[in-house]
């Protein structure tokens, strides 16, 4: 499978929108690149479709390499929503790579996640407890406990996952009473 890109614009910033998309900064010259690429192209083919791989030879796309301050390669950013939300510059083993795309890829239900939050902001619990209900219904080992990191007390008590998933004590306070 090809990675590279050419039009980064069209093949990283807008797909982002639609997908994660982990961009690999490199060069010909670079030994570590050398090490790193290939093992990111091998956990890209098996993402299961829950990111993409997008690698950029700086040397071709210097524009690109400025305009992300890449100052030393490798150089691993992700991208989501036009945005870089995580990134790792050297080339890591493999066993580190693995974790960090872990907590780094966030679960394909983030968006009804964001989308109850907005209900909640909104003041409209109803329907947030309704879509939280039905995505915490997800079987055990569809669910990402990093959906929830950042909410304490979540999920509710009846319903959910409690698996391995480190979701118990974790939920916005305004859920609380949803």
């Amino acid at each position: 499978m090809a990675y590279e890109v050419s039009d980064f614009e069209k093949e990283v910033f807008e797909r982002s929108y639609a997908i994660p998309v982990l961009v690999d900064f490199w060069a010909d010259w670079c030994g570590p690149c050398k090490v790193l690429g290939p093992m990111l192209e091998r956990l890209a083919g098996q993402s299961d479709g829950r990111w993409t791989l997008g690698k950029v030879n700086t040397e071709e796309h210097v524009e690109v390499a400025r305009k992300y301050n890449i100052q030393s390669i490798p150089n691993v950013k992700l991208f989501i929503d036009g945005v870089v939300v995580n990134e790792f510059v050297g080339a890591l083993p493999e066993y580190q790579v693995q974790r960090w795309l872990e907590t780094a890829i966030p679960s394909k239900h983030r968006r009804q996640i964001e989308q109850a939050e907005a209900f909640l902001v909104a003041g409209n619990p109803g329907p947030a407890r309704v879509l939280l209900e039905l995505t915490l219904s997800i079987p055990c080992c569809t669910f990402r406990c990093g959906d929830f990191r950042a909410w304490p007390n979540f999920p509710p008590q009846r319903g959910g996952c409690y698996g391995d998933h480190r979701t118990r004590g974790f939920a916005p306070v305004r859920l609380r009473h949803v």
